[in-house]
């Protein structure tokens, strides 16, 4: 089994490139900026568990997704993969912040871009839809909705108290396994992104939104995308990290609008599906909440803030 560095030394040989340093985000994966013969930048990925195959599913799903590009719906161009080495390259994207990032430097929301972006999750979804191609897309094991309805002994051991905590709150709440029950067990019709939040899409200064990050691409929910992106935003809203993430109710409720009427330009949402956006807007601050008290190793007032606000989505009836 390959080590990850020697993979992407190798990956560079083989494509003939140089090191273009320059500081890289934090990321789970191995990256680095590079040059090829033409002086293109490009960016590399290589995953740092030879058995993850995260960057495998980014791959096909980057490949395969190519011919979707529009006026509203864009993916980075795949430039090679090593399978062996699980090492991928692709162009590199100048002056393309994250909404994430356009959002924490102008202290504001970027509104202009909402209704684009959910446009573009409806081109994907609608495009996508029903297709038998997309079932090499399984959904990633273990998803951690499942754990909290179904907590396995291996997965518990790892908790920490107030993780332990969590879970027990979660569980003692019948009506929102009831919203996390109806999500795992929800209508898989077309490929998602998986992981459609606000950090994972860029800004270029011309075209659409650019979804990056393919990692847990599958064929899933449609709701979940819209969800996880309405999520991100309601997070900001309910327990902001910082004074520049920080939106209020209002500002919550036009984001809300705008990327939902984006979306209905290019395909409709059923009336089961509106309410599943709103069980995976909650889903995501349950996931975000577990992921705070990991971090920390305790609960928190953030912490308390997403799991009150989690568990009230998720219990509200249809």
């Amino acid at each position: 089994m390959m080590h990850p560095e020697e993979a992407l030394r190798r990956a560079m040989r083989a494509w003939r490139l140089i090191d273009d340093p320059a500081p890289l985000g934090a990321t789970k994966n191995l990256t680095r900026r590079c040059r090829d013969s033409r002086g293109r930048r490009l960016l590399l990925k290589c995953a740092p568990n030879p058995l993850d195959r995260g960057i495998t599913r980014e791959a096909r799903a980057l490949e395969t997704l190519s011919g979707l590009a529009s006026d509203f719906f864009r993916v980075p161009k795949v430039i090679g993969f090593d399978a062996r080495g699980q090492v991928l390259a692709l162009e590199w994207l100048d002056a393309a912040p994250s909404l994430y990032a356009r959002q924490q430097q102008r202290r504001r929301v970027p509104m202009k871009v909402l209704a684009p972006l959910g446009r573009s999750l409806g081109v994907l979804h609608a495009q996508t839809s029903g297709s038998a191609e997309w079932e090499w897309a399984a959904p990633p094991p273990e998803a951690l909705i499942d754990c909290f309805v179904w907590t396995r002994p291996a997965f518990a051991t790892r908790l920490c108290i107030d993780g332990m905590h969590l879970f027990g709150t979660v569980q003692a709440n019948r009506a929102a396994i009831a919203g996390l029950i109806e999500l795992s067990t929800a209508p898989r019709s077309c490929l998602i992104h998986g992981d459609a939040k606000a950090l994972n899409v860029l800004l270029p200064r011309q075209g659409p939104g650019v979804w990056i990050d393919w990692e847990l691409a599958q064929h899933g929910d449609p709701a979940q995308d819209l969800g996880c992106l309405l999520g991100d935003f309601t997070r900001c809203h309910v327990a902001p990290e910082s004074a520049a993430e920080r939106i209020d109710a209002a500002t919550l409720r036009r984001v809300t609008h705008a990327v939902l009427d984006g979306y209905s330009r290019e395909r409709s949402l059923e009336p089961g599906e509106r309410h599943r956006v709103q069980l995976w807007i909650g889903a995501y601050l349950l996931i975000y909440a577990h992921v705070l008290v990991m971090a920390d190793g305790v609960a928190s007032g953030l912490s308390n803030a997403l799991l009150e606000r989690a568990c009230k989505l998720l219990a509200e009836p249809a």
